[in-house]
């Protein structure tokens, strides 16, 4: 890892499998045909089932992971530390669609810093070159290298010693001693390389000649306490703004207070400025395609007696009414990739894990009944903190009463039958029952002529991340069916992060 400023054991109290809070099932019995269309609950909060980001490597897949980042085709490529001997870094790509892990380069050294492996740091690819993998390696190696991934190979000229070149400046200023850990890299339009020297307290600059210069240096803290120590700054990950600055965030040294780690702005003259304060020990950041907003990785609390504390990792999202909770509970994370979908990956240094973190969605399915028949559109997605929509359109008319059902399967009812169930018994031929039901008359209001609306509040809890729900709507329909009630396709849900 990367911390070289404190000693401690990070996989110590690992916790067993967390209680979660459980949700009691609420619906109304449909005691008579008006009971339908009482309007009933607008939140998920009284409902039963929690969900968590997807496992899709299981712990011990990867070897001390710290870097991860997507291609142009949504595979994303992971560097992997070792084992803390020889020559066991590697970086592997993971195919989210396959659920395919592969080593793609190897060899690379891995050593034991205060008895943690490190070597393989954060990824980058250079936006001129889809095939140019960029690699930030810590340690004592503390090499900048440029890999063709097309052919496997190192390119020609593209390995810079990073690190003997900090030591040589005598980084980081003030310090007393040299030090430096080779950690992120970023790539401008022009091809330049930017290196993060955590150790150094450094951004390092290799032109595309392959002159060095110091870019940017980052000031210790003033003395903060108990126990009343100053913390370097200890830069992390660093990301190219594409208008020719950076967005770095920093992790802070030993004792690691909390809320004191920051999101910096350094522009093309190196200039730094503090952009938002408030985190604790920043390790990675990303952008979210799909709102162009900055999200950065915590890896997590430290507390002076029992060191780092295992699931306080955290993921946030700054936005511009404030940071928003993407996900919490991480066990000691150190890095997090977006693909262009919007869904979001992180990994655990300690566990070798890779988790999904899904975006808000929504997916129609099954068909509806009357002439013409209902149909149920998402309008809005079903974020954490936010609000799920939809329209319903050809109600029989602008007077409609109607309602939404809701359930947690569209395989299996609440009675336990198969879905989807036909309804032709109850008089509603071509009608179909398409979820399992346990929420109704969630109510829906009118908008213009036969389109109606339905909302649904997502409560900002991250243990719904993940989570299926599945909505049909029904609408009153004298003449058009014996029973007088027509109903809607289904809409599965997907809870996700903002």
């Amino acid at each position: 890892m990367i911390i070289s400023r404190a000693t401690r054991d990070t996989t110590q109290g690992r916790k067993s499998n967390q209680s979660r809070p459980m949700r009691s099932y609420s619906y109304i019995l449909p005691n008579s045909l008006s009971s339908l269309f009482t309007p009933a609950l607008t939140s998920l909060s009284l409902l039963i089932g929690t969900a968590s980001a997807q496992v899709v490597l299981p712990p011990g897949s990867l070897a001390s992971p710290i870097g991860i980042i997507a291609d142009h085709h949504d595979k994303l490529w992971i560097s992997e530390s070792g084992d803390g001997t020889g020559t066991t870094g590697q970086v592997s790509r993971y195919h989210p669609a396959t659920g395919i892990l592969q080593v793609e380069l190897s060899g690379f050294p891995s050593e034991l810093h205060e008895g943690q492996p490190t070597g393989v740091h954060h990824l980058a690819w250079d936006p001129s070159n889809v095939h140019a993998l960029n690699i930030a390696m810590g340690g004592t190696n503390g090499h900048l290298q440029t890999w063709d991934v097309s052919t496997g190979t190192l390119m020609p000229g593209q390995d810079f010693d990073i690190r003997s070149y900090s030591l040589a400046q005598g980084l980081p200023t003030g310090a007393g001693q040299p030090d430096s850990n080779i950690y992120s890299v970023a790539v401008d339009a022009a091809g330049d390389h930017y290196v993060v020297d955590a150790g150094a307290n450094a951004i390092i600059k290799v032109d595309t000649t392959g002159v060095m210069s110091i870019f940017a240096q980052f000031p210790n803290f003033p003395v903060l306490g108990p126990p009343f120590v100053g913390q370097q700054a200890v830069p992390t990950k660093i990301l190219w703004d594409g208008a020719g600055g950076f967005w770095v965030c920093n992790l802070t040294g030993g004792p690691f207070f909390a809320g004191v780690a920051s999101v910096f702005h350094v522009d093309s003259a190196g200039v730094v400025v503090p952009i938002q304060t408030g985190f604790t020990t920043l390790v990675d950041m990303a952008i979210d395609p799909t709102d162009g907003n900055l999200v950065v990785l915590s890896w997590g609390q430290f507390d002076l007696n029992n060191g780092f504390l295992p699931f306080t990792g955290t993921i946030t999202k700054l936005t511009s009414t404030g940071p928003q909770a993407i996900a919490s509970g991480l066990m000691l994370p150190t890095g997090m990739a977006y693909t262009s979908n919007g869904d979001l990956y992180v990994h655990s240094y300690a566990l070798g894990s890779l988790e999904k973190i899904p975006s808000a969605n929504a997916n129609s399915y099954g068909t509806g009944c009357g002439s013409p028949a209902l149909v149920m559109t998402p309008t809005g997605m079903p974020a954490i903190g936010g609000m799920a929509s939809a329209a319903i359109q050809n109600a029989p008319g602008p007077q409609t009463i109607g309602a939404v059902a809701l359930g947690y399967s569209n395989t299996t009812s609440i009675g336990g039958s198969s879905l989807p169930m036909d309804l032709t018994s109850l008089g509603m031929p071509g009608c179909h029952l398409l979820q399992s039901g346990e929420a109704l008359g969630l109510a829906l209001t009118p908008n213009l002529g036969t389109v109606l609306q339905f909302g649904i509040a997502i409560p900002n809890d991250t243990l719904l991340l993940g989570l299926h729900f599945y909505t049909q709507a029904y609408c009153f329909a004298p003449g058009q069916n014996a029973f007088a009630v027509i109903v809607s396709n289904g809409v599965d849900w997907i809870v996700g992060h903002p």
